[in-house]
Parts: C-alpha cells; sequence; structure tokens
C-alpha cells in the first residue's frame, strides 16, 4: 500500500494465509446469504416484469440520441428500483435481528490494557466533547488532543483545557503534516503504539459514554482477529440548529436499520469514530491509508488481510448532525468524491480477493453507488423533462409523472376539483414508483410513527435537503472525474475559508438556480407539477443561503418541495379511483 507520508513508515506485511480455524466457524454461523439474495432476486424480477415494456420504446426514437435518452431513463429507473429493494430488506433484516437474534453480552475481561482515547480536532474543538472522553469508568486510559487547528486561538484553548487536567491530557501537534485525519491519528499512533495495545476514536463533536471502553473491551477476548467494534452512534437531540434539529434522526436509524443487518450479512466498516480498534491489526496494515475517507479505505484494507470487525448496539455514542444545509452539501461532497478515491485505489483489490464472501463485495458496491443517486436522479429529470419530450410526442410515464388538462374559463375552485391526470400506465407501476418513493423513509415512518409532528418535519427537511442537492452533488462527482482528486473539507472548521470550487460557491448556487428555472420551465411546458418539486427545493437553497435561517416564515419554505410531491401523489392516486384504470390494458 502507497503510504502519502513519510512520519509514517509502516510496511504493509503480507495477507496471512487464513484467520484461526474458530473465527472462521463463528463467522460462518452468525452470516447468511439470505438478505442480498432477496435482494438480487426481487431486483431481477422487477427488471424482467418493467423493462421489456420500457425498452420497447427504442425502436421507435427516431435519432440516436433519442433511442440513448430511452436507455438512460431505464437505467435510472432499474438504479432506483434496486435501491428500493436494498432499503425494504435491510431494514427488515435488521428488524429480524433485533427481534430474533439478540445481540449477546460481551465476554468478560481477563485484564486491563491501556487504552488511547483519540481527539482529531482541527479549529473546532469541544470542550464537552473532549470532556466526556475523560469521563470514562475505565482507569487505564489517556487522552491525546490531536490538533491540526490553523487557528492560534483555537490552539491556546486547547492547552489551557489540556492544563487543567494534568497527567491524564496530552496535546500532539504535527506541524505541516498531510495526509488528512488519517495522517494526523497515523502520526500519533506512531507515537504511542507500544505502549497502547488498543486505541478509540472520537471526532471533534462526538460524545462517549461512560462505559465506552469497559463493555467493548471483552469483545476481543479470544478473537486475536477481531480489529474493531464499532458502537451506535446517535445525533443529539438538544441539537440548537433547526436543520440538524430536524435530520439528526437519519444518524441513529442508519445504525438501527442498516448497521444492524450489514454487521451479520453483508460489509461492517469502521465508522472512523465511535469505535475501540487495536493496535496491532493498524500496524498489521501499514497504519490508516492516508485518502480523504480513510474510515472506508482502512476497513476494505482491513478484510482483505483478514481482520474483521464487530458492532454492538448496546453502546450508543452521540455526534452532532451537520448544523446546516451549506455544511450537509459540504459533507456529502467529501463523500462522494472521498468514496469515488476509494473505490478507485482500493476497489480493485477487495472485489478480487478470493477469500472474501460475495456478499460484502456487493453490499459495498451497493452503499458506494448510493452516494451517485442524485445524480441519477438528475441525469432521470433531464432525461424525462427534455430529452424524451422532444422525441415522443406523447411520452407520459407513471405515478407522479402524469399530465392533467388545463379547464379554461374556470375558477381556481373549478380548476382544482375539475383536474384530472391522463394515465398512461397501468396501477402496477403506480405501485412500484410509490413504493421506490417511500421505501428509503421507511425508518422515519417505524421509529417516528407516534411522533408526527417530528415526523413530518422529517420528511419535509430531508426532502428538501436532497432534491436540492442533485446539482452540487453532480457537481462534486463530475469534479473528482476530471481532477482524480478527493477533498477533506471539516463541516464544523469555522476558520477554514475554502478556496476555488466548493459546494457552496456563489457559482454552485447560480448554477442550482438555472438547473431550477429550466425545470420548472420543463414542468410548465409539460403541465407535470412534480417537476416543480425539485425546481423549488433549488431555489429554495439558494434563497435561504443568502438570507440565512433564522427566520421561521424562510424556513417554512422548505415544506414546499413535500407538499408538490403529495399533492402530486393524491391526484394521481384519486385519478385511478376515480377512472378505475386497473387494466394493464392502459400500459404504454
Amino acid at each position: 500500500m502507497q503510504r502519502n507520508s513519510p512520519a509514517t513508515a509502516l510496511q504493509e506485511k503480507p495477507e496471512p494465509t487464513s484467520p484461526p480455524a474458530s473465527t472462521m466457524i463463528q463467522a460462518i454461523q452468525s452470516r447468511s446469504d439470505a438478505p442480498f439474495l432477496w435482494i438480487l432476486a426481487s431486483w431481477c424480477a422487477l427488471l424482467l416484469y418493467a423493462n421489456p415494456r420500457l425498452l420497447a420504446l427504442i425502436p421507435a426514437g427516431p435519432t440516436f440520441i433519442s433511442k440513448a435518452a430511452v436507455i438512460v431513463f431505464v437505467a435510472c429507473l432499474d438504479s432506483f428500483w434496486l435501491f428500493a429493494v436494498y432499503h425494504t430488506v435491510m431494514v427488515g433484516a435488521s428488524w429480524w435481528e433485533r427481534r430474533f437474534r439478540p445481540e449477546p453480552a460481551a465476554p468478560a475481561r481477563r485484564s486491563s490494557p491501556r487504552v488511547a482515547v483519540l481527539y482529531p480536532t482541527r479549529n473546532d474543538f469541544r470542550e464537552a466533547c473532549a470532556q466526556s472522553c475523560l469521563e470514562l469508568e475505565y482507569p487505564a486510559h489517556h487522552l491525546f488532543l490531536l490538533d491540526d487547528s490553523t487557528d492560534a486561538g483555537c490552539s491556546a484553548r486547547i492547552d489551557r483545557w489540556a492544563q487543567r487536567h494534568p497527567g491524564r491530557v496530552s496535546v500532539f501537534r504535527r506541524g505541516a503534516g498531510g495526509g488528512f485525519k488519517a495522517g494526523n491519528l497515523n502520526a500519533a499512533l506512531e507515537r504511542i503504539r507500544h505502549a497502547y495495545p488498543y486505541f478509540a476514536v472520537c471526532d471533534a463533536d462526538g460524545r462517549l459514554p461512560a462505559d465506552f471502553i469497559t463493555a467493548l473491551l471483552g469483545h476481543f477476548e479470544g478473537d486475536p482477529r477481531l480489529a474493531f467494534v464499532q458502537t451506535a452512534q446517535a445525533a443529539r437531540e438538544d441539537q440548537p440548529d433547526p436543520f440538524g434539529r430536524a435530520m439528526g434522526f437519519m444518524t441513529g436509524a442508519h445504525y438501527r436499520h442498516y448497521v444492524r443487518a450489514r454487521s451479520r450479512h453483508g460489509f461492517l466498516m469502521f465508522y472512523g469514530h465511535g469505535a475501540l480498534l487495536r493496535t496491532a491489526a493498524w500496524e498489521a496494515v501499514g497504519g490508516f491509508p492516508e485518502v480523504a475517507t480513510e474510515d472506508l479505505a482502512y476497513s476494505l484494507t482491513l478484510r482483505r488481510q483478514g481482520w474483521h470487525g464487530r458492532y454492538t448496539d448496546r453502546v450508543v455514542c452521540a455526534e452532532d448532525f451537520p448544523p446546516t444545509f451549506e455544511r450537509f452539501r459540504t459533507r456529502a461532497e467529501k463523500w462522494i468524491r472521498g468514496t469515488s478515491e476509494v473505490l478507485r485505489r482500493h476497489g480493485g483489490p477487495f472485489l478480487r480477493s478470493p477469500r472474501l464472501p460475495w456478499t460484502e463485495k456487493l453490499d459495498v458496491l451497493i452503499n458506494v453507488f448510493s452516494h451517485y443517486q442524485t445524480t441519477v436522479l438528475l441525469a432521470f429529470l433531464l432525461a424525462l423533462g427534455t430529452l424524451l419530450p422532444a422525441a415522443f410526442s406523447h411520452f407520459r410515464f407513471p405515478g407522479s409523472f402524469f399530465l392533467p388538462p388545463v379547464p379554461e374559463g374556470k375558477s381556481a375552485w373549478e380548476y382544482l376539483i375539475h383536474i384530472r391526470y391522463h394515465i398512461f400506465w397501468s396501477v402496477d407501476f403506480y405501485l412500484i414508483m410509490l413504493w421506490t418513493v417511500l421505501a428509503p423513509m421507511l425508518p422515519a415512518f417505524i421509529d417516528l410513527s407516534r411522533k408526527p409532528g417530528r415526523l413530518g418535519r422529517y420528511l419535509a427537511m430531508s426532502h428538501f435537503a436532497y432534491l436540492g442537492s442533485i446539482v452540487a452533488d453532480t457537481i462534486a462527482l463530475g469534479a473528482f472525474l476530471a481532477t482524480g482528486r478527493a477533498v477533506f473539507r471539516n463541516t464544523l472548521d469555522t476558520a477554514a475559508r475554502p478556496a476555488g470550487y466548493h459546494p457552496n460557491h456563489p457559482a454552485v448556487w447560480v448554477a442550482d438556480v438555472l438547473v431550477g428555472a429550466a425545470l420548472a420551465a420543463a414542468g410548465w411546458q409539460t403541465k407535470n407539477l412534480w417537476f416543480m418539486a425539485p425546481a423549488a427545493a433549488l431555489a429554495i437553497g439558494a434563497c435561504l443561503n443568502q438570507s440565512g435561517w433564522d427566520r421561521r416564515t424562510m424556513r417554512g419554505l422548505t415544506l414546499i418541495p413535500l407538499l408538490i410531491t403529495l399533492a402530486v401523489l393524491a391526484f394521481v392516486t384519486l385519478e385511478l379511483i376515480v377512472s378505475g384504470s386497473f387494466s394493464a390494458s392502459n400500459a404504454v
């Protein structure tokens, strides 16, 4: 493995011949391919059911571009259906695991090894979070503040806080070292690795529970190939920022409804924080790969060399969700470009490894490509709103893509009650598309069903956030494809002033407005109401970037995209009921 920093000169050791037999047996007994077989079987059944009718449009296309547009359209639908199946199966599998296979207690630990708690920070030090790392029940631990700050005031505050805890806190600074967060961690571990057989990583906004180490150390007993124990994470419910407070639900939901099943049936990764790690495993693989998304790269390298991780939801760490829409976009850019970089550098050896099960490889690919779904959605909208209508004069598609006639000379109320949608696809396609839209929201419906106010706020804000990011995310992917470089932008770094392109650059907001205007024009031209939802999200995001989120009336605008989508679904459902269009003969 190529190392980016000479300060971390550990050499990657050859892959071991095989893990111990007892470890392999335990892994086989706890793992089942069934969820991923269900995913593949269900997705293939959908493709066989729907694609022949869709692909039949290709011969009717008058030009090469029109034929290509049909292929793009169908490929986008196929991608959406894959992720709908994945969401449904993984949420179901996680429920099954919680209900019928409760997690056993960790074995009792027989020793009390020294544990280093690493707290990397860059202009985002938080005393309350660092204090949680000191208040752990385990006595043989030491806190290391890994300060990469460029703000002298922040560094001085770190020093003052550390001086209040002599003998318990050390401050490490590495000068002009590179390698992002991974380089910071590697530099510290290079200095302390001989003294600490285990280490924990706590991000600057993380808070560790008091039993963090005592509850996790026992997992390492009797399992010499266990590289890390990953805990569940949850966003703090007392976040002061309205965006982070509304969206924070998705952090805990990811662990409850996806990680539990992935840890048993798919690929479990170290999430970069909230975990206890074995120092010997870090040494064996040559340290953290010094890339922007070091957690995924490190996890792939560990698995390829015969190490594995374990997940527990008996311990839950707290963290902050990105507090603003702008920082949410910044995190998305890091994930898109960073994950792409890891796929290019580390994906090949992982996917070609004969020792790893196919389910882990498929799980990694699905989750990597999940970061590209906003770009797929944008391609879908452009094909549906421009290329296909230009080539097919009566091109109409299901669910939310129906066209209402425009009654002339009627009042607004008469217009509303007389709206009828022209149905060109059968009810089965409508139900498939409805399920495709709702599947990613299953965790919210399950966990927040008794909290309708919070459910509504989350659905509205998440609908706005993802639709409002389709342009910025696509530009981020294009930037990686053009440069081959990932970036590490700290979403909590208040001192950094990014130079050049970034997802909140004025030019990107202008692009949001222009694409939103184009979608609105296409929706108006075709009388396709659903196009107004992403158009509104893009325009509202740009407006809020200028006006700020302080006024509640401005934040209320984020409800508009969801209300448009719900209105379209209501119109379509009503028309299906009124018209009795339940025959497959209505299909295109």
